[in-house]
C-alpha cells in the first residue's frame, strides 16, 4: 500500500461509495468497485455490506491497495463503530456534491418540483393547474405541493360546481359545461393574474347553495386542482399545468373507497363519461406542460 496509502483507503471508503463518476483517489467509478454507492455519503450497505463490497473490489484488483492493509484500516473502522464517511477534499474540489435525502413517494414528481422550481426562479407569482379524472389524486398533490411550497395558495375546482338553477341539458352539452368556469375566471384566476386576493363564495353542496365570501391573498405558487380547471377558456391564465393519469381498475377502487358504492355508481355512470368527452374534445392531456403517470 505504501507511505499514506492507509489514509487513501480511508478516503477511498468515502468517495468510492459516495455518488457518480470517478473516485477523486483512485480514479475508479463507483460500479468498478463491486457494488453500487451509498446514499448520503456512506458506504453501500455499511458495515458488513460495504465491507463486503470492498473485498470485492480488492479480490477484484479493482482497487490499487494492498489486501492485507485493507484488512486493517476495515477493522478499525468496525472498531470505531462505523462512522459515517464523508467526501475528501479531492473529490468535493471535483465533483461539488450536494445530496438530498427524499423519499420514493416523491420521486414520481421530481419532473414536477424541477418546473415549479424554474417558474418560480423566473417570475414573482406563478399558477399551476392540476387536471385529472376523478380520484386520481389532484387533491392529494395540491396538499403536498402546498406543504413543499409553504407561499402557496390552493383552490378547489369543486368550489365552483354549478348551481341548481344552472344545471339545464345545454349546459352540459358542453365540453366541461358541468362546471362554473365563469365564476372561478371572474372571481380566482382574473384577481390572482393582477396580484390581487381572490374573492369567492365556495359551492355547498349539501345545501347546493353558496357559503360566504373566502378571501385568499396571492401566494407565489397558485394551485387549481380539479376536472376542468384547464378549460380552454381559463388556459391562458396558468403559466404551468399537470395532468394526472390513473388506470379505470385504480379509479374504480379509490372511488369505492372514498365515496361508497351508492355515490361511487354515480361516479361510474355520470360523472366520469363526463370527464373523458371534456378531456377528449379539448384535447385536455397534450395542452398539459407535464403529464404524470399513476404513482404506483
Amino acid at each position: 500500500m505504501g507511505p499514506g496509502a492507509a489514509g487513501n483507503f480511508s478516503r477511498c471508503l468515502d468517495t468510492c461509495y459516495a455518488g457518480p463518476g470517478l473516485c477523486a483517489v483512485c480514479r475508479h467509478a463507483p460500479g468498478g468497485h463491486g457494488g453500487a454507492g451509498g446514499a448520503a455519503g456512506r458506504p453501500a450497505g455499511v458495515g458488513a455490506g460495504g465491507k463486503a463490497a470492498l473485498r470485492a473490489g480488492l479480490a477484484e484488483g479493482a482497487l490499487p491497495y494492498n489486501a492485507a492493509e485493507a484488512e486493517a484500516e476495515l477493522a478499525r473502522w468496525q472498531a470505531a463503530g462505523y462512522p459515517a464517511c464523508h467526501h475528501s477534499a479531492d473529490y468535493r474540489a471535483a465533483y461539488h456534491p450536494a445530496y438530498r435525502v427524499l423519499h420514493r413517494h416523491y420521486t414520481h414528481l421530481l419532473s414536477l418540483l424541477e418546473t415549479i422550481d424554474g417558474a418560480l426562479a423566473a417570475q414573482e407569482r406563478v399558477l399551476l393547474a392540476i387536471e385529472g379524472g376523478a380520484a386520481s389524486g389532484k387533491t392529494t398533490l395540491s396538499r403536498e405541493l402546498s406543504e413543499l411550497y409553504p407561499d402557496s395558495a390552493v383552490f378547489h375546482a369543486d368550489d365552483f360546481f354549478l348551481r341548481p338553477e344552472q344545471r339545464t341539458p345545454e349546459r352540459f352539452a358542453q365540453p366541461g359545461g358541468n362546471m362554473d368556469r365563469e365564476r372561478l375566471e371572474a372571481e380566482v384566476l382574473v384577481p390572482l393574474r393582477r396580484g390581487e386576493a381572490a374573492v369567492y363564495r365556495p359551492f355547498d353542496c349539501g345545501t347546493m347553495t353558496l357559503r360566504p365570501p373566502v378571501t385568499v391573498r396571492p401566494a407565489r405558487l397558485n394551485i387549481v386542482e380539479g376536472a376542468y380547471s384547464l378549460h380552454p377558456s381559463l388556459e391562458k391564465y396558468y403559466d404551468l399545468s399537470v395532468f394526472l393519469d390513473v388506470t379505470p381498475e385504480t379509479q374504480r377502487r379509490r372511488i369505492l373507497s372514498r365515496n361508497g358504492v351508492e355515490w361511487g355508481q354515480r361516479f361510474f355512470e355520470r360523472w366520469i363519461p363526463l370527464e373523458t368527452a371534456y378531456f377528449q374534445e379539448t384535447a385536455t392531456v397534450a395542452r398539459c406542460t407535464l403529464r404524470l403517470k399513476e404513482d404506483v
